[in-house]
């Protein structure tokens, strides 16, 4: 029992540093998540939104035209209600890239902004995300749903890059 104390007391830490921390406040959901890996990697990987919607997982079909240091990203995501579709540009700002709605029928806003700092260990990702679809939705039932796809992505993105970190 004594054993199982002592290894619960020093594994526990491990475990809340690997978990994302995601809140909201002002229509925007913010997610943190430390990752054992170096900077310039994360932001290499990240600089390409293929990468993030492989790990993500949820089929979002992607397509990147390059203009004048940014980036025009079309994308089509899956959802219950249909595919939903938006054109943003993605612009790299200092440590990480920043989104922002061009146009789309689905959606009225989106934002988003990657940061990517380093720590003792490796990286702090930080993902924050503003959306506002069209469809008559409750902002609560958006909110609810983007912190747990916010959740779902560092979490997928934290693994995937330690691994590749590790090999």
């Amino acid at each position: 029992m004594t054993r199982l104390v002592l290894c619960l007391t020093l594994l526990l830490p491990a475990l809340a540093f690997a978990r994302p921390k995601v809140s909201d406040s002002g229509g925007w959901v913010r997610g943190s998540v430390e990752i054992e890996a170096d900077k310039a990697r994360v932001l290499e990987f990240l600089r390409d939104p293929h990468n993030i919607s492989r790990v993500e997982g949820r089929g979002t079909k992607i397509e990147v035209r390059a203009s004048s240091g940014c980036d025009n990203i079309s994308a089509e995501i899956p959802t219950i209600v249909g595919a939903m579709r938006y054109v943003s540009r993605r612009c790299p700002i200092d440590g990480g890239f920043q989104d922002w709605l061009v146009s789309s029928e689905d959606f009225a806003a989106y934002e988003a902004i990657w940061n990517v700092e380093a720590t003792a260990n490796g990286v702090e990702l930080r993902y924050q995300v503003r959306t506002e679809p069209t469809l008559p939705v409750p902002s609560e039932l958006v909110v609810r749903q983007s912190k747990r796809a916010v959740r779902k992505l560092l979490r997928a993105l934290r693994e995937h890059l330690e691994e590749a970190e590790a090999s």
